[in-house]
């Protein structure tokens, strides 16, 4: 009896002791949980990144900071109107990629004046050289890489400079008018990549299948944005069309602020072609998609389409 008594007694005991261990349990877990929310960086913001030809595009951040890379004041692509940019950033002193003056607040001074970024400046042999950059200019942290205009160490375009802008949990990358496979050292410096902004023109930099290989290296994460491109407005550069031909990254355009994908990428070109003989759009809202995995190629539109139906 006293045998049975004890058992029960021991039991008894056991069952607070089980109930606490296991509340200490579901304690400890809800703490880690918490923690690891807190690790988690937040959701990206939503950027606007609009092409106007050439290397020229302007972003605007979740907090309104409007930044432009390499404009131009080609005439083909009619004057450039409404962009107040706070930062202006040139890659290389020709003149496709220097113009300033086309922005309404170009002639401001003090605060309200746009900060200009040159990747190059003189150096003490008076020869160009690379403006290392690594500053934070409002919600922006913008580095410079330094790079080559051409296979041959700037030896027939001199040189230029990869940009990198960190921005509302986005690194975007406007390579300039680079001209030659990376390195491991700028591979290194450019870090993992989200949007791509990559010359697939040839002639003064790299070709669509140099791209390609480039794009290979760097392996961005979400969006890949041809640009320094020929087109029907513009045809001293190669069109697209060797970048995107059966290249097994999706490629798309955006019409009414959604992408619109190719079947396949063996018929990518001729998609391309038939895709413009109705309007898509040069304005791109990045956001993340899990759905989709890898990242697209979005062949932007040369002008905005408001001001195409203007001229036709």
């Amino acid at each position: 009896m006293w045998r049975v008594f004890l058992v029960a007694a021991a039991c008894a005991l056991a069952v607070p002791c089980a109930f606490s261990q296991d509340a200490k349990k579901q304690s400890d877990k809800k703490q880690d949980t918490k923690k690891t929310e807190a690790k988690q960086p937040p959701p990206p913001g939503k950027l606007t990144v609009a092409w106007h030809g050439q290397s020229f595009f302007d972003v605007t951040s979740t907090k309104g900071t409007v930044f432009v890379f390499d404009p131009h004041a080609i005439s083909e692509y009619g004057r450039i109107e409404g962009i107040k940019p706070d930062v202006i950033m040139i890659s290389h002193n020709h003149n496709d990629h220097t113009q300033v003056g086309i922005f309404e607040n170009a002639a401001e001074k003090g605060d309200k004046a746009p900060k200009i970024i040159r990747g190059l400046k003189p150096g003490d042999d008076g020869r160009e050289t690379w403006n290392i950059v690594d500053e934070k200019i409002n919600d922006l942290h913008i580095m410079t890489v330094a790079a080559y205009h051409d296979e041959f160490q700037g030896m027939k375009h001199g040189k230029t400079v990869l940009f990198i802008v960190d921005v509302d949990g986005w690194r975007i990358v406007h390579l300039g008018d680079l001209g030659h496979k990376l390195s491991k050292a700028q591979l290194k410096a450019l870090g993992q990549v989200d949007v791509l902004m990559v010359p697939c023109g040839g002639i003064y930099g790299l070709n669509g299948n140099e791209a390609r290989d480039v794009v290979n290296q760097i392996k961005p994460k979400e969006f890949i944005l041809p640009m320094h491109i020929g087109n029907r407005r513009y045809d001293e550069l190669l069109p697209v069309d060797e970048f995107i031909d059966d290249n097994p990254i999706k490629c798309a355009v955006i019409r009414n602020d959604v992408l619109v994908y190719s079947k396949s990428p063996a018929t990518n070109v001729s998609w391309l072609r038939e895709m413009e003989r109705t309007p898509y759009d040069n304005t791109l809202v990045l956001e993340r998609d899990p759905a989709r995995k890898g990242p697209v190629i979005v062949n932007l539109h040369y002008w905005p389409q408001a001001d195409r139906k203007k001229k036709k």
